[in-house]
Order: structure tokens, then sequence, then C-alpha cells
């Protein structure tokens, strides 16, 4: 009983993001992009930037309040939980990523997986998958077109 403890406690403390789980979700876009150009909003932890590095991204750091509202022109942007409705803000986040391209949303493992899932459909994301990374959940959603 002590060692599966001590493995729950051990993996608890893998806070941020793997490349292993980075890449699960981004499968797809690194399938189509060799190099696909992320924007990673203030806020979330600088562990999954290094592994977006680490999986041959190109990645920019911004503020969410400057980028929302963008012009489509990345193919991915990773934003951390997302204040009051989900659904507009996982819209105003696909508004700034070109077609094709992925939304990805980093929350606590706590959240209510099929209900972040749901708010992905109803936000218009197109398959959305997800992946736990240590106390983190990545979701995945991809913009239509």
């Amino acid at each position: 009983m002590r060692a599966s403890l001590l493995d729950f406690m051990t993996q608890g403390l893998r806070l941020g993001g793997g490349s292993d789980a980075l890449s699960q979700v981004l499968r797809p876009l690194l399938r189509e992009t060799a190099r696909p150009r992320v924007v990673v909003l203030a806020g979330v932890s600088g562990r999954f930037a290094r592994a977006l590095l680490q999986l041959g991204s190109e990645v920019r750091r911004e503020d969410g309040a400057t980028f929302l509202g963008g012009d489509a022109s990345v193919d991915a942007v990773l934003s951390g939980p997302l204040a009051g409705d989900p659904i507009l803000g996982l819209r105003e986040l696909a508004r700034a990523v070109r077609p094709g391209g992925v939304v990805l949303l980093v929350t606590g493992r706590r959240v209510e997986r099929a209900t972040l899932c749901a708010a992905f459909l109803h936000a218009g994301l197109a398959a959305p998958v997800q992946q736990v990374s240590g106390m983190a959940l990545l979701t995945a959603g991809r913009v239509p077109g």
C-alpha cells in the first residue's frame, strides 16, 4: 500500500506538461505542419512552452488580453483555464487560429472532463481529445475548415 501511495504522490508532483502528452493531442497538427506556430498565453506553465519547443514548434508568448481577437495566423493556441463562459472563451481563442489548427486548454485534473469536451463542441471545435499530464489535463479541439 505504501508503494502505491508513493507512486500516486510522485505522479502528482509532475505538474507541467511533458512532450509526450502534447505530442498526443497535437499529433494531427504535427503531421501536417513541420514547424507549427504556437501562441502560449500568459498564465500557462513554462513547462508546456518548453515541451512545445522540444516538439519543434515555433513558440510565442502573449498576454491573453492583447492576443484575443486575433487574425487566424497561428497553427495553435495554448491557454490556461478560462474565466467566465468557457464556450465564449474557446470561440475567441479559435478566431485566432487558422482553419485546421488546434485550440489547447490546460486545466487541473479535477475539472469535469465530459463538460469540458461539450464546451469545445459547443464552441464549434471539432474532435476534442484529452490527455492527462501529471496534475494537468490537456484538452484540444480542431478549428473547422
